[in-house]
């Protein structure tokens, strides 16, 4: 083709111009995307890979030649490698996979508490906010226990009340960055893994600002602990919008499987699976 068109609902927002379905609003007119040789194919993937700061080296894995149709489940299988996960359902943003995280764990443990720590940020929705931290957030949190880090109390919690807690969700980014020494924040989360893992409540990593940052492993590569459940943000698509949320099938399992979670369906959202620009964006940063 010469060009692309593609509508989108508000101008001013790049990332609904490349994922929305809708058909309201103002063309925006892209750069075309050649794939027919392969010389084309490898500089468009040069370029990608530049813009996303990803090394442009040749790799045996080309997603210009892929058909879009199997990069899902590509993309799916290279996610539950690096994040040691059986499953992995994907989603428009990493607040997308929070709220699908949190929904999932009440689900599937029958609990209704989730654990949060300090004003940690999860997310801009409800489900995943402590308490009233902005306007429209004025909710009573009565499904959130928020408890201190690195704190022998909040161990204690944990043990004492884990028939009520269906998960606990920790940013690792703010012990890292509130801590003079790794040593003392890395020795809390042992030990927070090692309760959750003593009174059987399943521990979930944020890593929407940790994944393939700090490592390519993400927090739990970088410190040694495997979490439960990892939610990944626009870092797994090379900077484009879209959330994974991976762990082990019988947490991310549906209640129903003829009723819809409102988080996605059982690969999570269709329309980030059927999407070409960011299944070929996230294939070439996995690369």
């Amino acid at each position: 083709r010469d060009r692309w068109t593609i509508t989108y609902r508000r101008s001013n927002e790049l990332a609904a111009a490349l994922c929305s379905v809708e058909r309201e609003a103002m063309p925006l007119d892209c750069e075309p995307v050649q794939v027919s040789t392969s010389a084309m194919a490898n500089s468009t993937r040069s370029s990608n890979l530049s813009s996303t700061g990803v090394s442009s080296a040749t790799t045996a894995h080309d997603a210009n030649t892929i058909p879009v149709a199997h990069l899902g489940a590509d993309n799916a299988s290279r996610l539950k490698t690096i994040s040691q996960k059986e499953a992995v359902h994907f989603h428009l943003s990493g607040t997308e996979a929070l709220v699908a995280a949190a929904r999932l764990a009440r689900v599937n443990t029958g609990k209704p508490l989730l654990v949060f720590f300090g004003n940690g940020s999860h997310g801009w929705t409800d489900h995943v906010t402590a308490e009233g931290v902005a306007l429209g957030e004025e909710r009573y949190a009565c499904d959130v226990l928020i408890l201190r880090e690195q704190s022998a109390a909040t161990l204690r919690v944990l043990r004492v009340r884990c028939d009520e807690i269906a998960a606990v969700m920790i940013n690792p980014l703010r012990g890292l960055l509130l801590t003079d020494e790794l040593g003392p924040f890395e020795r809390w989360m042992r030990d927070l893994r090692a309760t959750c893992t003593q009174v059987q409540v399943p521990l979930i990593f944020d890593e929407c600002a940790t994944g393939f940052r700090v490592s390519r492993g993400g927090a739990q590569e970088y410190l040694s602990i495997s979490a439960d459940v990892v939610c990944y943000g626009k870092a797994a698509g090379g900077g484009l919008p879209i959330g994974a949320l991976c762990g082990p099938c019988w947490l991310l399992a549906e209640s129903d499987p003829h009723l819809p979670i409102r988080a996605g369906t059982a690969s999570g959202r269709s329309d980030v699976l059927d999407n070409n620009v960011l299944m070929r964006s996230t294939s070439h940063f996995l690369d």
